[in-house]
């Protein structure tokens, strides 16, 4: 309850508070506002003080978004009229990226987290927003090298940013998503600064692209780039060849850097992201000889050596070693490139597992979940705090004892690894699985993420929610596959019971539409390959199709009915009033429906949208009170992808007019859409509201 005048008793209570208190509101802003800085930049506004304040925070953070038309300077010069001298002493992180790279949220740190944050490209995922970051690159066309004027021109294109680094007297890490390589300029500034943490998110090593694999001298720029120790993190696209007829040796020389990640080794690398990507098939490609072994790495021609030809390790003496990487993260293509068992077992001859914090298999084959399995089994991940596991089969190519397998598998991994922090798997398939989440993580648990996989993912009902809620007390974020069924009292205890996470922060909800007891049930089609007419269809098709499209109908209103529901819950649970609770966001995402196809299927694209919703706290004020309201924000998600369903429907204009046996389930639900233009039928429509227990 707020004052009648709020606004001027906000500014003097705000007056009264110590700077401590202050500095601890611009924090809590900070952390849960993502990149817009809504929040914080009100708060900065609220008077003197509040700004003087939240100025740290404000600047804390610059992005440096390079074109062709501003360039480098042009950049900077803009950076300068926003912060002025006075202000870059408050710079912290630091991202150069280009204009094809905007708006980056840090890998491989807390995706989840910001997903809202991106997605109004029909590519929410967090797969595809690495790939946005790691725009796969070879170089120059046709695989040819620089020429010394081309580098030096290259270089000197950079000075600019290598001096400006010297006016930033707080920066602390540097994110690299720019498709240019890091130049030597900003290598050497960063000499005198060994404790800025460097992270690439397009790391490619352009010397390791060779021909015939017969290996060569290091290029001096890329030498002092592995060997700098600001190198902290690095992202990987790559694969065994590349466009232009050479032979992709990036993998393997990640691979011998990180094994010389140890206490008396030349490279402080920590973190490692390897997407294996496979490009085109070129004519290049096709009269690729045969490839050699990794050579290793070479010093440059210049370099003080007895031997040019030596590797610039000593292979003796790193023999028995190996590296002391936090994070590990082998990635494979969703559509059809599996990280395969070989690099599993490269990656465990040269870095340490015991001492791995993080690891991310995605998607995982049946050889590699027994290989990961096993090594569990033999104490190999004592300090594992995260682990990220997707695990992936082909119906049509797996046995079903193999798959029955696999799912034994990853209930005797999860039961041998310590209890972990942080999990992400999907296909949560059977009981005993999610039983063995409960039992060996549960109480530990600082985020969960199960996500669907296959079609056919179980999804997770009241009682696993609410057992849920009963072990992970200390869950602060949580992705789940659940069930929609119609809004009723089931659905909604659901809801409530999330609400009784007392830390809960951060919730995604993937929604499964389909009709629980109708789970295998298709609509059939009629002979003229059209919708089924009302004659020819039974009351059953009719009524699985109006369930359906009841469920799929998700607009604003619903996603905020949800969201209250789960805080309003959360508020009873903690004691907590609503502008004060931990949980701040959730995205909410409908499940595609594998029994819709056709046109019906672009019906469940259009209204069965994905939301992301902010808690508000909004001072209404008209009766005089100044009382706060349940306020909540929504951004809609995969709206491009929406659109697209739109148009497609809007190509064949009569299609509603003509599908007599869809119109009438449309109409008994949404009536007001029979009359006027039936042009305009697919936007008279609404979502249905909970039920209120």
């Amino acid at each position: 309850m707020l004052p009648k005048n709020s606004a001027k008793s906000s500014d003097a209570l705000l007056d009264k508070l110590p700077p401590l208190v202050l500095d601890q509101i611009c924090r809590y802003l900070a952390k849960y506002d993502g990149r817009s800085r809504r929040s914080l930049r009100s708060f900065s506004l609220a008077n003197s003080r509040c700004y003087s304040v939240a100025t740290s925070q404000l600047f804390r953070r610059l992005d440096l978004t390079l074109d062709a038309v501003r360039g480098i300077a042009g950049a900077i010069e803009a950076s300068n009229a926003t912060l002025g001298n006075d202000r870059l002493r408050f710079v912290h992180d630091l991202t150069i990226c280009d204009s094809g790279n905007e708006n980056r949220s840090g890998w491989p740190y807390e995706l989840e987290q910001e997903e809202a944050n991106y997605g109004d490209d029909g590519k929410g995922g967090p797969f595809h927003r690495i790939l946005a970051a790691t725009r796969y690159f070879y170089g120059l066309p046709e695989g040819r090298k620089e020429t010394t004027d081309e580098k030096n021109d290259r270089i000197q294109r950079w000075l600019p940013l290598a001096n400006y680094l010297e006016r930033l007297p707080s920066l602390a890490s540097i994110t690299w998503t720019h498709s240019d390589q890091v130049p030597s300029c900003i290598v050497e500034a960063l000499k005198q600064r060994p404790r800025i943490k460097l992270v690439i998110e397009t790391f490619s090593l352009r010397g390791a692209y060779q021909q015939g694999g017969r290996g060569q001298n290091m290029d001096p720029e890329e030498c002092a780039l592995i060997t700098s120790p600001c190198l902290h993190t690095i992202v990987v696209p790559h694969f065994s060849y590349d466009d232009f007829g050479c032979w992709d040796y990036n993998g393997d020389a990640v691979k011998e850097i990180a094994s010389s990640a140890t206490l008396d080794g030349w490279s402080n690398l920590r973190h490692v992201v390897m997407i294996n990507r496979r490009p085109g098939d070129g004519t290049a490609v096709q009269s690729l000889e045969t490839r050699l072994p990794w050579q290793g790495f070479r010093p440059p021609v210049n370099a003080q050596s007895s031997s040019p030809s030596a590797p610039l390790i000593d292979a003796s003496s790193h023999a028995h070693s190996a590296g002391c990487l936090q994070s590990l993260c082998l990635l494979g293509d969703p559509d059809w490139v599996v990280p395969s068992l070989s690099s599993l077992l490269s990656w465990k001859r040269c870095i340490d597992f015991s001492i791995l914090a993080r690891l991310e298999l995605q998607p995982a084959g049946y050889d590699t979940l027994k290989t990961v399995t096993d090594m569990a089994r033999c104490g190999q991940f004592d300090s594992l705090e995260s682990l990220y596991l997707g695990t992936w089969w082909d119906d049509r190519e797996m046995e079903p004892d193999k798959i029955q397998d696999m799912d034994h598998m990853a209930v005797q991994l999860l039961k041998a690894l310590p209890p972990l922090r942080n999990l992400k798997i999907e296909e949560c398939t059977s009981d005993g699985l999610f039983q063995a989440i409960m039992d060996r993580h549960g109480s530990t648990l600082r985020t969960l993420h199960i996500f669907p996989g296959n079609e056919g993912t179980r999804f997770l009902g009241l009682e696993q929610v609410n057992q849920i809620v009963r072990v992970c007390r200390l869950l602060q974020g949580l992705t789940l596959l659940i069930p929609r069924s119609l809004g009723n009292a089931f659905e909604t205890a659901i809801y409530r019971a999330l609400g009784r996470l007392p830390v809960l922060e951060y919730i995604k909800l993937i929604l499964d539409c389909t009709i629980l007891d109708k789970t295998r049930f298709r609509l059939r089609l009629s002979e003229s390959s059209g919708l089924l007419k009302p004659e020819e269809s039974s009351e059953q098709e009719a009524t699985f199709l109006r369930e359906t499209l009841f469920n799929v109908a998700v607009d604003s209103t619903l996603a905020k009915s949800i969201f209250r529901t789960i805080a309003q819950s959360q508020s009873m649970e903690t004691g907590i009033s609503y502008e004060a609770l931990p949980l701040y966001r959730m995205v909410l995402e409908v499940l595609p429906d594998y029994q819709l196809y056709g046109e019906i299927s672009n019906v469940r694209r259009w209204i069965g949208r994905n939301w992301v919703c902010e808690r508000r706290s909004i001072s209404e004020g008209d009766d005089g009170n100044g009382t706060l309201s349940f306020g909540v924000a929504t951004k809609e998600l995969n709206r491009l992808a929406r659109l697209d369903a739109g148009s497609l429907l809007d190509d064949d204009p009569w299609w509603f007019q003509d599908s007599a046996f869809f119109k009438s389930v449309w109409n008994s639900l949404w009536p007001t859409g029979s009359s006027g233009d039936q042009g305009d039928w697919k936007n008279a429509w609404r979502s249905f509201p909970l039920s209120d227990l």
